[in-house]
């Protein structure tokens, strides 16, 4: 059995150190504490329900059993009693190497998981599991892992990467993001050809449960002397869009055609917010012709990466 079962059922637990300061932190580290003990109640009972609870109304959880993805806590708490019911009796080690607040109301989790089931040998892997406050509630939002350690590392290179000197106003956009809260959103940017542009690979959930999967390349447009960048996705849809900055944030102007052939516009406003973090908004959407209305603003935070 994966060891993300362990992950996924034992997320609720308090750093020591690492932390970030912020208003209010005593009584966030509180409120996490009496997470623990409502998550080992729960867990001695194998009350699906109750596990689902702790999580987020938009979480995603990732079956042990079969790797599919269920989002909603009503989903969540069947595939929590799917588990209990296959694995049996579980022991479970749980280290956290740090917890670090990105705000008031987003944390970043990071450690080592153990578990142990009768007649097998134990299995140890990495995760980094994300937390949010909702309505003065902290809740677990999304969880990913890797292989045990030693085996495989989060990618953060020794060295920052070169980038032509155009895209530089850009590097902060490097390494590894997932949303916090909202829509599940997974975005890895790195340098391609040497530096001359940026590729960012992204994954989105869908609403009905499918993932959407694309690719942007982002470059410095000689002629036009301005940065520009093209996406394509797995649904088919194509599109360029032209970049420029303003204080804190970058705006870029869409246009294409979706997988359909209907022609798409938009424009997408990210507003860096911190050294990890930043929110992403798309507004001023139009498709074949219709206005729709503007997309809630999504935060993303570093997981991984400079």
């Amino acid at each position: 059995m994966r060891a993300s079962l362990a992950i996924a059922i034992a997320l609720i637990t308090l750093a020591r150190g690492g932390m970030v300061a912020h208003a209010g932190q005593a009584d966030d580290e509180s409120a996490i504490r009496s997470n623990l003990q409502r998550y080992l109640e729960a867990y001695k009972a194998k009350d699906g329900k109750a596990l689902a609870a702790l999580w987020s109304e938009e979480g995603e959880f990732i079956s042990p059993l079969d790797g599919r993805r269920g989002r909603g806590r009503e989903n969540i708490a069947a595939a929590y009693e799917a588990m209990f019911d296959s694995a049996g009796d579980i022991a479970l080690e749980v280290t956290i190497d740090s917890l670090r607040f990105v705000t008031g109301e987003v944390a970043v989790e990071e450690g080592s998981a153990t578990i142990t089931v009768p007649g097998a040998e134990p299995e140890v892997s990495r995760y980094r599991a994300i937390h949010v406050k909702r309505d003065g509630e902290w809740q677990i939002d999304s969880v990913r892992e890797s292989a045990p350690p030693g085996e495989r590392k989060w990618p953060d290179p020794p060295q920052p990467p070169k980038l032509a000197p155009e895209l530089e106003p850009l590097a902060w956009l490097l390494g590894s993001w997932t949303s916090a809260g909202g829509p599940d959103i997974d975005l890895h940017c790195r340098p391609a050809m040497g530096g001359t542009f940026l590729r960012r690979d992204f994954s989105i959930a869908t609403d009905g449960g499918d993932r959407l999967e694309g690719v942007e390349v982002i470059a410095w447009d000689k002629a036009e002397k301005r940065i520009r960048s093209w996406v394509f996705d797995s649904s088919g849809g194509v599109g360029s869009a032209s970049w420029s900055r303003g204080g804190e944030s970058w705006s870029k102007k869409l246009s294409g055609s979706d997988g359909e052939g209907n022609p798409v516009y938009s424009v997408h406003t990210i507003t860096k917010t911190g050294d990890g973090s930043y929110r992403w908004r798309a507004h001023s959407r139009e498709s074949a012709g219709q206005l729709l209305p503007n997309a809630d603003p999504v935060d993303l935070i570093r997981t991984g990466g400079n």
